[in-house]
């Protein structure tokens, strides 16, 4: 995303002084300006759900292909990746959550298991990012506190803790000038950023976002077609109940009965 200077002396001459004289900024203030960048309080708070679809592409393997991943309020998420041989499932009803891995020659052969308990608090903090846009964390015992004042890709930012839990804190460095996000870390180390911009009914989204590790890129994802507000059944985002067909060859799984036994 472009980012300008103009004007920008005032208001940051305002935050310094904020930061000088109360100690710290607020963290409920610099939340209020990223909300405020995204469209504000009355668009934000009328986002009852979200499809995103597009292309992705991960350089360390070199698959791509494309994407959908669909958000629903309270709690619920769905996200689907194709490469072209292979659809991956991962999703939470917002009690439990799955991933299923199927043969795109074959969409009834597929492996399905169920989250580890790590796996699934660590999507549902993803859920609750994606719906309630740099809101208070309360709805998922979280907690966001507000770290320093600092220097994100040249631009002064504020840097903001987002806590889920101990082991899982993300950080995402806030423009002091106009609210945007100029990135976000999280625990394993990569390094989140958005470019572009593409309004949806009042509401600003990134057209690209690119995850980097050690410096380089990782994954990128396209956004193509974003749509909200539309009604998805919870069916959508339960366990699936059908028995699968392993992806496993039958010498495969006759290797494993005999290594049980």
């Amino acid at each position: 995303m472009a980012r300008t200077v103009t004007n920008a002396f005032p208001f940051a001459l305002f935050m310094w002084l904020a930061t000088t004289l109360a100690g710290s900024v607020p963290v409920d203030a610099v939340l209020a300006q990223a909300r405020e960048h995204l469209g504000g309080d009355a668009v934000l708070n009328g986002i009852e759900s979200i499809r995103y679809e597009g292309t992705f592409f991960n350089r360390p393997d070199g698959t791509g292909g494309r994407f959908i991943i669909t958000l629903q309020k309270p709690g619920q998420q769905r996200t689907e990746f194709n490469d072209g041989r292979l659809t991956t499932i991962t999703a939470t009803d917002g009690v439990v959550g799955w991933n299923r891995v199927s043969d795109n020659r074959d969409p009834d052969r597929y492996d399905l298991r169920g989250l580890s308990p790590k796996e699934h608090r660590r999507l549902r903090y993803n859920t609750h990012d994606n719906l309630y846009f740099y809101s208070r964390m309360d709805r998922v015992d979280g907690e966001v506190e507000y770290e320093k004042r600092t220097i994100q890709d040249g631009f002064p930012a504020h840097k903001l803790a987002f806590y889920f839990d101990d082991e899982l804190v993300f950080h995402r460095f806030i423009d002091v000038q106009d609210g945007s996000v100029i990135a976000t870390r999280n625990p394993d180390g990569v390094t989140v950023r958005e470019f572009g911009n593409m309004w949806v009914d009042g509401m600003r989204f990134p057209r690209r976002v690119i995850a980097y590790l050690d410096g380089e890129e990782a994954t990128r994802l396209e956004y193509e077609r974003i749509v909200l507000n539309e009604s998805y059944p919870d069916s959508f985002f339960e366990f699936p109940t059908i028995e699968p067909r392993s992806l496993r060859s039958p010498d495969e799984e006759l290797g494993s009965r005999e290594e049980g036994s």
